[in-house]
């Protein structure tokens, strides 16, 4: 058989907030957010929990979360023309740093992504180098790896199929279910060093290309792995709001709502038969170049 290309998907959770669990050696299961001047940048999932999201200001975080632990990022603080000092704050400092005369450091976020990335590329070359993985990172707690997998091996991790796959349809889909498995189990792998090595936590999405392996890793969050299967299409599509589809959440997605509302202001529209199943059909369809930009 053919090299059958797959693609994860692997997104630290709540990467920030990680970073600074670890610096301050607070227990994960604290309610924690990481705040930058007076809004927050990042949650984790137990303040997410008391209802805690993104750029809240700090006295609402508190309000809604008494117990929630604050942390400001680094700062770089300047005096005249002395030195710049650079200042790790702790949880619920009571002087926080001014934004006058200071300016935010990221860079304890950014090393522990080099190093993250580094324990990646060093499983994907020691463990899997018939894989010709191909890492492109998506941002500094995300990335993808397109991988080039045989699917004989997902056929041994799959077992014997209990009827003759000689069909064609079946043997198709028996083909794109080993190759998901031998996938699965990478993820799996690489979940696993990062967290034994660094402490990190990631979740993972597995498909065929981009756009659903992105999906996929952010259905299940924190610290579990999903994938996807050809046959799992229609349903996808019509529980995925359109706004979450990667490039389709910004300007463009706006505007392609704004132009799909306009027509239906226009003149009512029958419901097009099996919709989100030819949506599926062409996201079957496309190759992970066509959805890659």
């Amino acid at each position: 058989m053919s090299p059958f290309r797959i693609v994860l998907h692997v997104d630290l959770d709540a990467f920030y907030c990680q970073v600074e669990h670890a610096r301050l050696r607070i227990p994960t299961s604290v309610p924690l957010a990481v705040q930058q001047w007076s809004s927050v940048i990042a949650v984790n999932y137990a303040a997410r929990a008391a209802g805690i999201t993104r750029h809240l200001s700090a006295s609402e975080c508190r309000q809604r979360c008494p117990d929630i632990k604050l942390v400001h990022v680094a700062t770089w603080t300047i005096s005249g023309d002395a030195e710049p000092v650079l200042r790790e704050h702790d949880a619920d400092a009571e002087e926080l740093p001014d934004s006058r005369r200071s300016k935010a450091c990221l860079e304890a976020y950014r090393d522990a992504s080099r190093r993250v990335f580094s324990v990646l590329r060093d499983t994907l070359k020691t463990d899997y180098s018939d894989c010709g993985a191909i890492i492109e990172k998506a941002s500094v707690d995300e990335a993808f790896i397109e991988l080039q997998l045989s699917p004989e091996e997902g056929l041994e991790l799959l077992g014997t199929p209990y009827c003759d796959d000689t069909n064609e349809p079946l043997a198709e889909y028996s083909t794109s279910l080993a190759a998901i498995a031998k996938g699965t189990a990478i993820a799996k792998s690489l979940r696993e060093a990062v967290f034994a090595q660094l402490g990190f936590t990631l979740s993972a999405g597995v498909a065929w290309n981009k756009t659903l392996a992105k999906l996929a890793s952010a259905k299940n969050k924190p610290a579990q792995q999903t994938y996807v299967l050809p046959g799992m299409l229609g349903q996808l599509m019509r529980l995925t709001p359109f706004r979450k589809i990667r490039f389709l959440g910004g300007k463009l997605g706006g505007k392609l709502r704004a132009d799909d509302a306009e027509i239906d202001n226009e003149e009512e529209q029958p419901e097009p038969e099996n919709g989100p199943d030819v949506m599926a059909a062409e996201l079957h369809r496309l190759s992970v170049q066509e959805l890659s930009y």
